[in-house]
């Protein structure tokens, strides 16, 4: 595959998992609160570290999309423990 093929790839797959992260979101209001609250104070330095390409920005997104999921696992997970 040519570099450009392997791009056009990893930009869908990115494209892809960034518009799953923003359908899942917008039915969290606390997952987008928490966004907003997030970037209020970290915008440029998120956009530099995080958001700065197609894979980045998609899996950032991704990771506030399911936030709450990953709470409650880990909460059920510390239940079943006890």
């Amino acid at each position: 595959m040519t570099k450009l093929v392997i791009k056009a790839k990893k930009n869908k797959e990115a494209a892809i998992t960034f518009i799953d992260a923003i359908q899942r979101i917008v039915t969290k209001p606390d997952n987008l609160w928490e966004l907003e609250c997030y970037l209020y104070g970290h915008f440029d330095s998120w956009l530099e570290r995080f958001a700065s390409t197609p894979e980045g920005l998609a899996d950032e997104m991704m990771s506030f999309a399911t936030a709450d999921e990953r709470q409650k696992s880990t909460e059920d997970k510390r239940h079943e423990a006890l």
